[in-house]
């Protein structure tokens, strides 16, 4: 099994858990309130055997697990549960907020080899932010029909999304996406047009496959940020907020077994990268630090174009593009 596609799956599921708590954390605010008040209550009405009362460790305890428990089922009721749109007819856009991520990721190996990928994916929300899960409703991009995933802890935001995977339809690079909605009375609406990065090429970020560990590392790009002049008017078209970051770990060897693949990462420096042309050095004192000796760079760039959908639908609606590139520099001696 490819180590970056188990890596990549283990960062999604750790971002869902993430997300999950989030929106577990007021629902679980109010179950412990709610499990605090219900205990004070049933202390003054003696609900309690007297001996857990008189002792002080057994009562708190008692308390702790009550609030726990509480929290813990507000959550799945409440926190967890789908709107009550997913059960009705919707033939009104301005109920539902629409949610639009597009990703494109390119690996590059030591050994030559190329990974690339892309999904799109759609979610709806009511206007309480609860998930929308409607098999009457359907998406579309650029004609292409959606599928519907019910898998709520695979999704993206833990909610049901439509998507669709490079296998179907790939994220091309500079690339214009058009988005509609068919509600569920047959009428579809246009939801927003959306442009994608350029491709990251040798021009726009050159990266050597070795480089000497006795000698200085010089990295250089050019227009990383704002690509092509399509891509430029669509930005200042619809006053769009783009933004570009480097990102440089040390990959060393190590013979410890719980390591990730026989190798430790560590973060060296990041740098937001604005238009036009720039270069960021690396001495040569970094290749062979106190942690260790390095064997390998790894290079990451991440751009990201984030936007705003308007009406008729939800203020929350939004969409996001992005652009991951990762590649690795061997260190030789």
């Amino acid at each position: 099994m490819d180590v970056g596609s188990v890596a990549d799956k283990i960062v999604v599921i750790l971002v869902h858990l993430y997300k999950i708590v989030i929106h577990a954390v007021p629902y679980m605010l109010l179950g412990f309130l709610l499990g605090f008040i219900a205990v004070i209550l049933c202390g003054k009405l003696k609900l309690f055997k007297r001996k857990c009362i008189d002792d002080p460790i057994s009562l708190g305890a008692y308390r702790l697990i009550s609030l726990f428990l509480f929290g813990v089922l507000l959550c799945v009721f409440t926190a967890c549960s789908l709107s009550p749109l997913s059960d009705k007819t919707i033939s009104d856009p301005a109920l539902l907020g629409i949610h639009i991520t597009l990703q494109r990721y390119q690996t590059g190996y030591t050994d030559g080899n190329v990974y690339r990928g892309s999904r799109i994916q759609v979610w709806l929300t009511d206007i309480k932010d609860k998930c929308v899960f409607n098999r009457h409703i359907q998406m579309k991009v650029n004609g292409q029909k959606m599928g519907l995933n019910d898998n709520r802890y695979l999704s993206t935001d833990y909610c049901p999304a439509y998507s669709l995977f490079d296998q179907e339809m790939p994220v091309m690079p500079d690339s214009t996406y058009t988005f509609t909605i068919v509600l569920s009375n047959g009428r579809e609406y246009v939801v927003c047009s959306i442009h994608t990065q350029p491709d990251i090429t040798p021009e726009r970020f050159a990266t050597p496959v070795s480089h000497s560990r006795s000698k200085e590392l010089v990295l250089k790009w050019n227009n990383q940020q704002t690509g092509s002049f399509s891509s430029n008017a669509w930005l200042k078209m619809r006053d769009l907020s783009s933004s570009t970051e480097l990102m440089i770990h040390k990959i060393m060897e190590t013979e410890d077994t719980s390591a990730f693949a026989n190798e430790k990462k560590e973060f060296h420096a990041s740098k937001i990268i604005g238009s036009g042309k720039g270069s960021l050095t690396i001495p040569a004192s970094v290749f062979n630090g106190s942690s260790g000796k390095v064997s390998e760079l790894s290079i990451e760039f991440d751009s990201v174009i984030r936007g705003k959908i308007s009406e008729p639908f939800l203020p929350s609606s939004s969409f996001q593009v992005s652009q991951d590139f990762s590649c690795r520099i061997e260190m030789i001696d």
